[in-house]
This record gives structure tokens, C-alpha cells and sequence, in this order.
């Protein structure tokens, strides 16, 4: 007789954790023992920990997973301990339902009784998941309630705090180990007027690697905070800068959001570029303009050299990357190719083999877990080292695959077409278009491209 397969599939906000001790243990426990008295092969064990039920589907990770499973045939019935651990919104309930049905892979909410082969059955789920979600619009409401008077009375709502605050006593205080920096910080952006100089300036005068979006989390986004101001509350946080100061920051920045006239420069390789030093994606470094002529001469940088994080701080013109990919193309298309015939001609039996390895492994170790010879964490332990060596395996069965099945016609088309003349006659936005329909990725070293890559 075949073996069912079962998923066992656990969800558990921290707020239900304590209030109802849903944790992952007791619903582990719980489907465990469910599936071993019913004879079931458990496959896996899929656990959204800390996710709401308010939350979209799509956004729970695990859930997102165990459906890839179900298409990928994997499983024949999912348990999980009540049907509020699995939706609690009808809409979004007959959307699953329709993939499951499809697959033909069924459901049992081992603590509940339902039966969705009969109109009565039907009638009880949508009765339960109506109240289930009438239950969770009530809980948000509460929430909001327990929310805003905590703000109203000035009591932190944070697990971890803004930059330059800490909790004591359930109220946000200055931190005192940053306060000077965060003032120095705000007195150098009003001279600097520039986010990336005061960062720049800042990290090498204090010796820090604190990131561009930090710093421009408290100079630009959540300013008000830094005033005291959240929400209804003027005084919610002990605040770093005095009312005129708030303003002159204020009005750069809004100087700065509005520094280019309402005119936009369209940079052709913006997304194409990537540091070959950190692999960060290269942005727009501003441009120059000959003032004889008028052209602009538009550059690229790593985002991560202005806060000193990669070295690779040099500036590499647009003009200069234009001219290497018109004059170079032809050869860096028979270098790819050259590189593909290598890459497809390697055997992908070794890999597959392994793959096949490893997840036997998993199910041998899944069933020493489930006869009680090792236990919980012994099994966490091995298999999440069993789980990197599967997804490196998978990772490279993917690029082998995406090797086979490679398709040069829009190369072999550009190639045999009078590229430079069309090229020369299309404008910026056109240009951008033409390289992201051929080209992935280029990778610049300096002021130097040292590698391309090709769709």
C-alpha cells in the first residue's frame, strides 16, 4: 500500500503565542503525533513563526513553499491543528482551494471536524472562516486601540528603537553613547547639504560604516521623530533639534527633492551595472557639463565606496562604457558563447546524483526524528546543514539548466544587423531598452569593465 505524504504546516503570531499558546512547538507536537497515528509520511514540516493571519498569503514564506510542493507533487494532505492556522479569510481561502483541488491534494485541521465533500460541510467552513476573520478584524482594532494609547502616553512601541534612542522604563530616552553624533550629524548636514557628504564625512571622522539609508533615515524620512513629533503626539520622543532647526533641514531637503528643475536625466545603463569589487549595483554619480559645447557627461559609481564600505571608489563616465560595448561587442559575444559551450557540455548527472543523496539523507534523518531516536534540535541541527548543501546542489542544477536551454538569436540578430549606425540614431531611453534586451549584467573594476553578461 502507497504511503500518504503529509505536509504538516504551522502558523503563529507572537501575539497569539502568548495569548493562546499556539507556539510551533505544541502544533509540532500536535501534527506529529496525528500523522503518526494515521500512518501518514510526513515530507516536511512548513512553519510561518510571527506571521499574522491579517497578513496576505503570498507573504508568508513558508506557506508560499508548501505550495510549490503541492504543484511540484510532492504532497497528498496538509495538516495543520485548526482551520485559523490556515486562513481566516474566505476570499483568500477558495483561491488555495482551487490549487489544492487541482492537484488533488486534501486537507485535515487535526483539532476540528469538517467535511468540504458535502454543501453542509462547505457551508461550516465558510460559517468558521467568517467568524475567524471577523475575530481578526476585531483583534487589529484592539491592537490599534492598545497602540495609540501607548503613543498617546508616550510608552515605546518599538522592539528596537529609531538611531539615537533607547527604552528605559517603557519610555524612549537619548541614547548617550551616539546623542553627540547624531547632533554633530544633523549641525554637518545643515552646512554639507548632502546626505552622502555627511555620511562620507562622518564615517571617516568617527571611523564608523554606518550605511547611506541610515543616515538618510533620520536626516530625510522620519525627521519628525528627531523633532519629538509621532503620530498625534508633538512630544513622543525627547527631541534632538529645536523647531528652527527642524525647519532649515526641512526646507533643504525639500531644495534637494526639487534641486533639478522638474527635468530628468535619463542614464542608459542605470540596472546594468554592478561593482565587480562588492557585486553592489552602480548608480548614477551625477554628471558634468563642457560648457562650450553643452553635453553632459553622465557617470557611474559603487553606492557602497561614498560610505567607505568597498573600495572600489572610482567614477566611471557613461561615454566610456558606450564606446567599449560598440567597439567590443562582437567579441564579447563569441567570449560568452565560447564560455556556454564549456558550461553546457559538462555532465549534469554529478549534481543530480548528489541532490538525490542529500534528500534521501533528509528523509532517513526526518525518520530517526519521528521514531524518537534523536531528538528536536539534534534534527534541527543536521538538517539545516543538509538543507545548504541541497539548495547549493539546486542552485547548481539551475544554472546548468539555464545554460541549456540559452537562446543567441537576439545576439546572433544584433550581430548581423548595422548595429552602430541604428545605435547612433536612438536616444537615451531607446539605448537603455536595446542593452537590457541583451545584456543582464556588466561588471566595472575602477574605471574599467572586466565582465559581461548576457541573456
Amino acid at each position: 500500500m502507497e504511503m500518504v505524504r503529509a505536509a504538516l504546516y504551522i502558523r503563529v503570531s507572537t501575539e497569539e503565542q502568548v495569548r493562546e499558546g499556539y507556539s510551533v512547538d505544541a502544533q509540532k507536537e500536535n501534527l506529529i503525533r496525528y500523522a503518526k497515528f494515521k500512518g501518514y509520511t510526513v515530507v516536511d514540516i512548513y512553519a510561518d513563526e510571527g506571521i499574522t493571519a491579517r497578513k496576505k498569503y503570498t507573504n508568508r514564506k513558508e506557506f508560499m513553499r508548501l505550495l510549490d510542493d503541492v504543484e511540484a507533487d510532492k504532497i497528498d494532505i496538509i495538516l495543520f491543528i485548526k482551520l485559523d492556522r490556515w486562513f481566516r479569510n474566505v476570499g483568500d481561502y477558495y483561491k488555495v482551494q482551487e490549487i489544492l483541488e487541482r492537484n488533488g491534494v486534501g486537507w485535515t485541521a487535526t483539532t476540528e471536524n469538517y467535511d468540504t465533500t458535502t454543501a453542509n460541510g462547505r457551508l461550516y467552513v465558510n460559517i468558521r472562516l467568517a467568524v475567524a476573520q471577523d475575530e481578526s478584524d476585531r483583534t487589529s482594532e484592539r491592537i490599534k486601540f492598545v497602540f495609540d494609547k501607548k503613543i498617546k502616553d508616550g510608552e515605546a512601541i518599538w522592539g528596537k528603537p529609531p538611531f539615537g534612542y533607547k527604552i528605559k522604563n517603557k519610555i524612549l530616552v537619548k541614547d548617550e553613547e551616539v546623542e553627540g553624533f547624531i547632533n554633530e550629524c544633523f549641525e554637518s548636514y545643515k552646512v554639507l547639504r548632502s546626505i552622502n557628504a555627511v555620511a562620507k564625512t562622518m564615517n571617516q571622522k568617527h571611523n564608523k560604516k554606518i550605511s547611506y539609508t541610515t543616515y538618510s533615515r533620520f536626516l530625510r524620512k522620519n525627521l519628525d521623530f528627531y523633532k519629538g513629533k509621532y503620530k498625534d503626539n508633538e512630544n513622543y520622543f525627547p527631541p534632538y533639534l529645536s523647531e528652527e532647526d527642524y525647519e532649515e533641514i526641512l526646507a533643504i531637503n525639500k531644495a534637494r527633492s526639487g534641486r533639478f528643475g522638474g527635468k530628468t536625466y535619463n542614464y542608459i545603463f542605470v540596472g546594468l551595472l554592478a561593482c565587480a569589487c562588492c557585486g553592489y549595483n552602480m548608480g548614477s554619480a551625477g554628471y558634468t557639463t563642457n560648457r562650450r559645447t553643452n553635453q553632459k557627461y553622465r557617470y557611474y559609481k559603487c553606492g557602497r565606496s561614498t560610505v567607505k564600505v568597498c573600495e572600489n571608489n572610482l567614477r566611471i563616465q557613461e561615454k566610456k562604457i558606450e564606446n567599449y560595448l560598440l567597439e567590443n561587442i562582437e567579441d564579447e559575444i563569441r567570449k560568452y558563447k565560447v564560455v556556454y559551450k564549456i558550461e553546457k557540455s559538462e555532465p549534469i548527472s554529478r549534481p543530480v546524483a548528489a541532490k538525490n543523496n542529500i534528500k534521501n539523507k533528509i528523509n532517513r534523518l526526518r525518520k530517526l526524528y519521528l521514531e524518537e531516536v534523536i531528538e528536536l534540535e539534534d534534527y534541527k541541527k543536521e538538517y539545516e546543514v543538509l538543507q545548504k548543501q541541497l539548495d547549493q546542489v539546486e542552485e547548481e542544477i539551475k544554472t546548468h539548466k539555464r545554460f541549456q536551454k540559452k537562446d543567441f538569436s537576439a545576439l546572433d540578430k544584433l550581430l548581423q544587423s548595422d548595429f552602430e549606425e541604428m545605435y547612433n540614431n536612438l536616444d537615451n531611453l531607446q539605448k537603455r531598452a536595446l542593452w537590457q534586451s541583451v545584456i543582464s549584467k556588466i561588471y566595472v573594476k575602477g574605471s574599467e569593465i572586466v565582465k559581461i553578461e548576457f541573456k
